[in-house]
């Protein structure tokens, strides 16, 4: 390369380079390389330890610590800490989460995710449909949803009929794993999967900046009273979890469902587990 050509790749490169920003181009570079971080972020969480503690956290009051426990199943999916409000998720991978699975861009979105999991809009409705499938055969399923239920419409009779096989399908897999012994016990409902998610989601829009401090534990304290009214015990509270989980996601969606449980399984059962240490009430 002489000196004579270096000017002019100079402006060739410069010329590039704006009509690329023009084009939108550094955009979607942007976006590939936060892509990539998030995959690697993901990738990391396979080889963190399980049950973490935020080694910088300040010491919480057993009710504090009950209340966020609340969100131990799902935090424990997402390698956070179970002891402080922060989740000790990566902020762009948090970002990721609340943005992606959660459709939440703002302070307004999160407060109104989090409100419409507390409210437990549709827990009559899905109690309804549990006790349908603890009295009938599946073939009975159409004709009890259509004179237990008055529902004519075919759209929603096929919705409630999917509900139905994955209640099925979850039915057997927690008879398989022990995890329940009868199917009456599926009449504790699905408020334990909403209340964690609120707990959950709480925690990371206060970590991303949407909410302060003190709305998330307004609404943490919001979940903690609900359950209490619900549940006598963790394992209630998991079986709840898992059933509300299994209902939305069947047993074969990109997460496994046995993986869940077996979450749920450890930290009712291992000694050191923060649902041992602090019990439900």
């Amino acid at each position: 390369m002489t000196t004579e050509t270096m000017p002019i790749l100079v402006v060739f490169f410069t010329v590039s380079l704006f009509v690329f920003v023009l084009s939108g181009g550094h955009k979607i570079l942007k976006e590939k390389i936060q892509n990539l971080l998030i995959l690697i972020l993901k990738f990391r969480r396979l080889f963190q330890k399980s049950l973490r503690k935020n080694p910088n956290g300040t010491a919480l009051s057993k009710e504090q610590n009950q209340a966020l426990l609340l969100s131990a199943i799902i935090g424990e999916q997402n390698c956070a800490y179970w002891d402080t409000l922060a989740t000790g998720m990566p902020r762009l991978l948090n970002g990721h989460f609340l943005r992606e699975l959660w459709d939440i861009n703002s302070a307004v979105d999160a407060r109104t995710s989090i409100q419409e999991r507390l409210d437990l809009d549709n827990e009559k409705e899905v109690l309804a449909w549990i006790r349908l499938f603890v009295t009938y055969e599946p073939a009975q399923w159409k004709k009890a949803i259509q004179s237990e239920l008055f529902v004519s419409d075919e759209n929603e009779i096929e919705h409630i009929l999917a509900c139905l096989k994955n209640l099925y399908e979850v039915d057997q897999v927690l008879k398989k794993e022990q995890v329940i012994k009868s199917s009456n016990e599926l009449m504790l409902g699905v408020s334990a999967w909403n209340l964690a998610r609120a707990v959950f989601l709480s925690r990371c829009c206060f970590d991303y900046g949407y909410i302060t401090e003190k709305e998330a534990w307004d609404f943490i304290w919001q979940a903690r009273q609900c359950a209490l009214e619900k549940f006598k015990n963790w394992q209630e509270f998991s079986i709840s979890y898992l059933l509300g989980r299994g209902i939305h996601f069947g047993t074969n969606s990109s997460i496994s469902f046995d993986g869940i449980i077996s979450i749920s399984q450890k930290l009712l059962k291992e000694d050191k587990s923060p649902l041992c240490l602090y019990p439900f009430n």
